[in-house]
């Protein structure tokens, strides 16, 4: 088994285990604490880190991770580049995407915004990274739904719990 294969094969087992670790910093984001309720700022965030809301980042960088078009890869990940960090955007690039798009091209996977619904379940865990330059991040829950004639391969059901780290 090649090395590819390999990464592909470790890829599809961590994506059926309802775990999405992105960096998914909205860094200069539009969002402000006064547009949501439960905005609340990473404890110990640098001030570079403009994350005012990271309930509603979540929620905007899942829609956009869900909404896709097995034929439109190159802009499914132009959408999400500006809602990633960088590290965040190059695991999506390198590992996830050549990982995700064989199943979403086999599937002919079309997925339209408005029929996928986000819910921010909550923090679960968060922290600031000795290692990364004291690099506040976050962990936190969301339940994902797609509309009832839409699917992603290998999702069991429409609806989908999973984490996603924020950084």
């Amino acid at each position: 088994m090649s090395f590819a294969q390999r990464r592909n094969r470790r890829i599809k087992l961590v994506i059926p285990l309802l775990i999405v670790i992105i960096g998914a910093a909205v860094v200069g984001s539009q969002i402000t604490a006064a547009q949501s309720p439960t905005a609340r700022p990473i404890a110990g965030a640098p001030s570079s880190l403009n994350l005012a809301d990271p309930a509603q980042a979540t929620v905007r960088f899942m829609q956009t991770y869900y909404t896709a078009d097995y034929r439109q890869r190159d802009q499914w990940l132009a959408a999400l580049k500006p809602l990633a960090s960088t590290d965040g955007y190059t695991l999506l690039e390198n590992m996830i995407a050549p990982a995700l798009w064989p199943n979403l091209e086999k599937t002919q996977t079309i997925v339209a915004a408005d029929q996928v619904t986000v819910e921010d379940r909550g923090l679960k865990v968060e922290g600031v990274s000795k290692l990364t330059g004291n690099t506040a991040w976050q962990i936190r829950a969301v339940v994902v739904t797609l509309a009832r004639d839409v699917k992603w391969p290998d999702m069991p059901t429409n609806t989908h719990a999973t984490n996603v780290l924020l950084s």
